[in-house]
């Protein structure tokens, strides 16, 4: 996943036995897909937040749908800028989209080393309230219809009916 000098790297693409079999089964029956390549600042996240724009006139997203979406989104990609990639020189945020007939499906991946989500702490519980961490994971759980994690904790996939339009 590094990238070449002056060149924007691909976004990886991950094997079907490497996906959650909910999102493989939603992937074999796409009819459109999505991908961007973020270098991994905050900056970067005016860039993605156009490229959401951009999917909701071509995809013909709902408002109420893309609300959402874009909260989850911006929430996993700055997660994956802050706490995946660190503050690392040269490294990238991967987003795919996939819609299918009556679902979207976004996956944000970083190359960082990942993280356990047995380790994350509820941010609800009273002794929690004050931590920092743990907020951008319950909002994704809340705004998704699903959300899944990979093994090494460094992508997730988030999944959403598309509703009326």
């Amino acid at each position: 996943m590094q990238s070449q000098a002056n060149s924007t790297p691909t976004v990886p693409h991950h094997s079907p036995s490497q996906l959650p079999a909910e999102i493989r089964n939603l992937y074999s029956h796409a009819n459109a897909q999505s991908c961007l390549a973020l270098a991994s600042s905050l900056s970067g996240m005016s860039r993605m937040d156009q490229y959401i724009e951009g999917l909701k006139g071509i995809w013909n997203i709902s408002d109420e749908v893309f609300v959402d979406m874009r909260v989850a989104l911006c929430e996993a990609v700055s997660n994956a800028i802050l706490h995946g990639n660190e503050p690392v020189a040269g490294r990238y945020v991967y987003i795919r989209a996939v819609r299918g007939d009556s679902w979207f499906t976004f996956s944000v991946e970083d190359e960082g080393h990942g993280f356990d989500m047995q380790d994350v702490r509820d941010p609800l519980v009273p002794e929690n309230l004050e931590e920092p961490n743990g907020r951008g994971i319950m909002i994704m759980r809340h705004l998704a219809d699903r959300v899944y994690y990979s093994p090494k904790g460094n992508c997730v996939w988030f999944m959403f009916h598309r509703g009326a339009n």
